[in-house]
């Protein structure tokens, strides 16, 4: 019984997840994602800019342009 109703939980908790739309990058370890920005993104992507096509830059008015 205390097993069907973990599972009834779990299954709701997925459900609240989903219908939500929190990404599941939002769970990841933001140190790491950091880390791997800082060695690979940020020589062309310093401070959200675009180095190499400046209107394909990570600031919030682009990303909710192209809604991302």
């Amino acid at each position: 019984m205390l097993n069907r109703l973990r599972s009834i939980a779990l299954l709701v908790l997925m459900a609240l997840v989903l219908a939500l739309g929190i990404p599941t990058m939002a769970l990841a370890d933001t140190a790491q994602d950091a880390q791997l920005f800082q060695g690979n993104c940020s020589v062309c992507h310093a401070l959200g800019t675009n180095r190499v096509i400046a209107m394909k830059n990570l600031q919030k008015q682009t990303l909710e342009k192209y809604d991302m």
